[in-house]
């Protein structure tokens, strides 16, 4: 179809800059930009309807906006060989649309083939990471596919997770084989691992401290073994070591039970925790008054359970002594009950010395409580001179 346009720039009456020229048999429409005729508009068969529902006879080539709340969509109307139908011409996915800038998005998204930035700065990480930034810097690149979340400066990140009417949980699985053809994990797979590293003024470490979910036997339907391992560095070093594991297999194939890693050097419990080590030590002797106890030494036992024990030791000098005890006792110069004494009885007989050990006593005490280790002597001549030691270990 021949388009008859006004003259040409050379010609008398030529156009003006911005002149509209609309074709008289419905071709459409064409603005003069000063050098050259653009389209303005497309012919009638373009023209775009924007509305709830769908135009009612359209033609080939009519457009159509689907203005429904969430919805938001351009179709073309298109006529094949066989059909007519409304096509949409771009799918971001069960027919929902991304604003650029505010609005709402409802129903499922699908982003393929790429990671997510959510943040002030950064470069979009890869395939399968999400990462999250409120610093105003680009955070380290994300180690793996995952989340990632970059706190402000001086703030504190978290993951936050919410539980309205049940609780909250946090849940890792693992499988041997692939996605695709799963079979059973094997002993001594990892389930789940909880990880913290830290910056050491020229990298990101390793991880430093650890929680170690694994099995303990090949999984079937009915065995599910497993365990639950702590790992700590210790102090001047970089590799972690294994310091409490629970539910092991113990020997003899019985399961459950925990381990612990003792110390590994001559060093003391720190007051108030678990093997906290207290002494006291008579060694300049006391003197004995026979038949009267004694406080030969004592400890101070802060609140807590403890196992108390001791010694004594009573020397004379040419004494007739009949009898000795050894006591753990909460009141001073008094003995305790029977169960903490150690006693010798001897009758007639002329003992010059005396050495006994105090069985080991439980004693919990809710405030700081003074403990004695006290002693008592009979004897009918000479002297006697009374010697202790006294140990205390904090049980739990």
């Amino acid at each position: 179809m021949t388009i008859d346009f006004p003259p040409n720039p050379s010609s008398p009456g030529a156009p003006t800059p911005g002149q509209i020229f609309t074709d008289p048999g419905g071709a459409g429409s064409w603005q003069w930009d000063g050098v050259k005729w653009s389209v303005y508009s497309g012919p009638a068969g373009a023209s775009v309807t924007v509305s709830d529902t769908a135009p009612s006879s359209p033609s080939n080539g009519n457009l159509w906006f689907n203005s429904s709340p969430g919805v938001g969509q351009l179709f073309i109307y298109y006529a094949d060989p066989n059909t007519s139908q409304w096509v949409i011409t771009c799918n971001l996915g069960g027919g929902q649309y991304l604003p650029l800038s505010g609005g709402v998005t409802t129903g499922p998204i699908t982003h393929q083939n790429a990671g997510v930035l959510i943040g002030n700065a950064g470069t979009v990480p890869g395939q399968g990471a999400l990462v999250l930034n409120a610093n105003a810097a680009a955070p380290p690149a994300p180690s793996r596919p995952g989340l990632q979340v970059a706190a402000s400066d001086t703030t504190n990140a978290a993951v936050e997770v919410d539980g309205f009417g049940n609780f909250p949980s946090f849940l890792g699985r693992n499988t041997g084989g692939t996605n695709a053809a799963k079979t059973a994990i094997a002993q001594g797979s990892n389930l789940l691992y909880i990880d913290a590293a830290g910056y050491d003024g020229a990298s990101y470490s390793p991880p430093q401290v650890r929680l170690q979910f694994r099995t303990e036997e090949a999984w079937t339907p009915t065995a599910h073994g497993s365990s639950l391992t702590i790992f700590t560095t210790p102090v001047g070093s970089v590799t972690p070591v294994n310091m409490a594991s629970f539910g092991y297999a113990q020997a003899g194939g019985v399961s459950g039970g925990c381990q612990f890693q003792g110390t590994q050097t001559n060093d003391n419990a720190q007051a108030g925790w678990v093997g906290e080590y207290l002494s006291a030590i008579n060694s300049g002797g006391t003197a004995m008054v026979s038949a009267n106890a004694v406080n030969l030494t004592s400890l101070t036992l802060t609140p807590g359970d403890w196992d108390v024990s001791g010694t004594v030791n009573m020397q004379g000098t040419a004494p007739a002594m009949n009898d000795a005890l050894g006591s753990i006792s909460l009141t001073s110069g008094a003995a305790g009950p029977f169960q903490n004494n150690n006693e010798y009885y001897g009758g007639s007989t002329n003992l010059q010395g005396y050495v006994g050990a105090v069985p080991v006593v439980r004693i919990s005490v809710a405030v700081s409580t003074p403990v004695y280790l006290v002693g008592r002597a009979s004897f009918s001549s000479g002297t006697v001179t009374g010697y202790a030691f006294l140990q205390a270990r904090r049980r739990r």
